[in-house]
């Protein structure tokens, strides 16, 4: 079997190398290293410069097919932010307020009967009838009023319902988004690099 002398690649101190050996640690500083032959030439190589360069080409591989991947993440997000902002909201009503336009409408209905009643049975001139002439038309300007306020404050508790969810939504989707460009910046240098 033909023995060669060669130089350690990491720490120099001669080593003998069989003539089928490919790779070998060196027994002094514990270096992998590959036995490169060339035009007749044999050498040492360390093995981490090989590794280095697979892992190199490894790296940009995975990053130029990640760079398509994260855009269209990017603009699956904005797409997504969009759809979410346009989105119908609900809200819940204001039951109290809601509840008492409802029963002004209702004693309004009930007034008028009693106010036609009382005049057909002859309590037109009455003192009594006047009361009811009094509450029947603040029935039905309070049921205006309040319903005009209903509409008023649901508008209101829309637009800051609206404003809460859309500051939500915008800093989640900024969130994401910084996460992403950053990975989209990172991959980038990758490709870039040699």
């Amino acid at each position: 079997m033909e023995v060669v002398a060669l130089r350690c690649a990491g720490c120099g101190a001669q080593l003998e190398v069989d003539a089928d050996t490919d790779n070998l640690t060196c027994g002094y500083c514990k270096t992998p290293q590959e036995v490169v032959r060339r035009g007749g030439t044999i050498a040492l190589k360390k093995l981490g410069d090989a590794i280095s360069r697979v892992q190199r080409g490894t790296d940009k591989t995975a990053a130029e097919l990640a760079i398509p991947r994260i855009e269209r993440e990017l603009l699956e997000l904005e797409t997504g932010r969009r759809r979410q902002l346009e989105a119908a909201l609900r809200i819940t009503s204001r039951i109290g307020l809601a509840n008492a336009v409802i029963g002004m409408v209702i004693g309004f209905a009930i007034l008028f009967f009693v106010m036609i009643g009382m005049a057909g049975a002859g309590y037109d001139k009455s003192i009594l009838i006047r009361i009811v002439w009094v509450l029947w038309w603040a029935c039905l300007l309070g049921s205006v009023g309040g319903y005009l306020l209903l509409r008023v404050a649901r508008r209101t508790d829309l637009a800051k319902a609206k404003a809460l969810r859309d500051a939500g939504i915008n800093g989640e989707c900024d969130r994401q988004q910084r996460v992403l460009r950053q990975q989209l910046d990172r991959a980038r240098a990758v490709v870039n690099e040699h």
